[in-house]
């Protein structure tokens, strides 16, 4: 649940809808712009709009896109095409030029000329932006919605939704404290409303909003975020602290699979085995999953989807703490991450974690290979990459890359039980050593039908794999 877009943002909510849905008075593509300087949560309210049910059944076609910095218009392009549910259009779409790739998108709606030019469909754009100068770019004549700080009577009303489990009759002593310490801003009051829930009330609660004062200053304004997100991060305890920063592998916004996470944490060793008082030992999986719940509960991360049964399938971080901690991460030497249009340089550092975000990395060196414990891909394009030295992975999850042979057999009886993604083309499979990884558990394989039926034969060899998910290329 989101919390910091269920108060105060009604009116800019049903605003928003009402100018996504009405198409009696402009028929031609219209940006919608939502503008505040601050982080008021702009993000969120344009997600929750996104989903909801009435624009899902209004639009025939929708794309959530964040654009960073470095982010080209092939990457927009490829993203784009991604989103649109049309079966068969995605073979070897990565592999397309810019050119190619309008064509595609062309073929595909055809009432646009080019991405984004007036249509008289009633197209819609939603535009998050910090800078009101971008918005009025964008759109002209447009009137943006600016997002406003909330009240000291709605910021209450959010502090109490956010504080999970904690008696709300306790919490009024603080609410005066909690308003100056906050002053509307939805994301402090959403982290601060986690803060309480993870210690003990009244007297540690009493100790927050002291230690938080102290930095209001003589202006009286609000306690700036990086103190809340620092103190937040302090509060974790030191068990969680790496399962939290692990978020940081996956790109900015992205919706991770909650199990694939709790897979990376436990070949990271993140998780703590410890035994019960009846001294019965917690199965990793269980404990992974009780770690997760308590992150969600400190409001560090959201659920992004559920399963139907109810159960997490996905979550992520919110764009403000991904800011704040992707930088701090790679400064420490926690991880590194190769990003768009990144060229990757030789360096003596020892990578344990290491992440391809978008299309156009350059290369991934050996010598950066070689030490790591976990190793995530969204690099399309990338061709044999090598595994010689990839021995400690147990879970590689890839976008279909095409990984080089291993140098010798032996040296792929490794502790590899997932490997999702891989590319195998026309090539014959046991030119790739496929069959040498005999500990795969769950394999996910993309292949040419020409090598269909030898990639069924190898596959069958691998008595221990319990899960397969086969696509044809075709």
């Amino acid at each position: 649940m989101q919390h910091d877009v269920l108060v105060g943002r009604g009116d800019v909510e049903k605003e928003l809808i009402t100018r996504l849905t009405d198409n009696e008075e402009e028929k031609s593509l219209c940006v919608i712009s939502l503008v505040s300087e601050e982080a008021l949560g702009k993000t969120a309210l344009a997600r929750n709009v996104y989903n909801k049910v009435d624009i899902r059944q209004h639009f025939q076609c929708r794309a959530w896109l964040h654009v960073a910095k470095d982010f080209t218009y092939k990457d927009l392009l490829l993203a784009i095409i991604k989103q649109i549910p049309i079966c068969g259009v995605l073979a070897d779409v990565e592999l397309m030029s810019e050119h190619q790739l309008s064509a595609l998108l062309f073929q595909i709606l055809i009432e646009l000329c080019t991405p984004f030019t007036v249509v008289a469909n009633g197209s819609r754009v939603i535009l998050t932006t910090r800078d009101s100068k971008v918005a009025s770019e964008v759109d002209p004549w447009g009137h943006p919605l600016k997002l406003m700080r909330l009240s000291d009577e709605e910021s209450c009303k959010l502090f109490l939704k956010v504080v999970n489990g904690a008696n709300h009759d306790n919490l009024n002593n603080f609410k005066v404290g909690i308003v100056r310490i906050c002053r509307g801003l939805p994301p402090t009051i959403v982290l601060l409303g986690g803060l309480f829930s993870s210690i003990q009330p009244n007297d540690e609660w009493s100790g927050v909003t002291d230690h938080l004062s102290q930095y209001l200053g003589d202006d009286d304004q609000s306690v700036d975020l990086l103190t809340i997100v620092a103190l937040s991060y302090h509060e974790l305890p030191y068990v969680l602290k790496p399962c939290f920063l692990c978020l940081t592998l996956f790109p900015k916004a992205y919706e991770i699979p909650t199990q694939r996470l709790l897979q990376l944490w436990i070949a990271k060793e993140f998780i703590q085995i410890s035994t019960t008082t009846t001294t019965s030992v917690l199965e990793p999986e269980d404990l992974a999953k009780a770690y997760l719940e308590e992150l969600v509960s400190t409001n560090m991360i959201e659920i992004a989807t559920w399963k139907e049964h109810g159960s997490p399938k996905t979550c992520r971080m919110s764009s403000f703490l991904y800011n704040v901690f992707l930088p701090k991460d790679e400064d420490i030497g926690f991880l590194q991450i190769h990003h768009c249009n990144s060229h990757v340089h030789e360096s003596n550092q020892i990578i344990r974690r290491l992440a391809d975000h978008y299309v156009g990395v350059k290369s991934t060196l050996e010598s950066h290979t070689q030490h790591l414990c976990s190793y995530v891909s969204f690099e399309a394009q990338k061709q044999g990459t090598s595994n010689r030295e990839a021995k400690n992975l147990r879970h590689l999850f890839m976008n279909e890359v095409s990984i080089a042979k291993p140098s010798s057999k032996e040296s792929s009886r490794t502790n590899l039980q997932t490997l999702m993604g891989l590319l195998l083309g026309a090539k014959d499979p046991y030119e790739y050593g496929l069959d040498w990884f005999t500990s795969l558990r769950k394999l996910g394989v993309s292949c040419h039908p020409k090598s269909a039926e030898k990639t069924a034969k190898c596959i069958s060899g691998l008595d221990k794999l319990q899960t397969l998910r086969l696509r044809s290329k075709d």
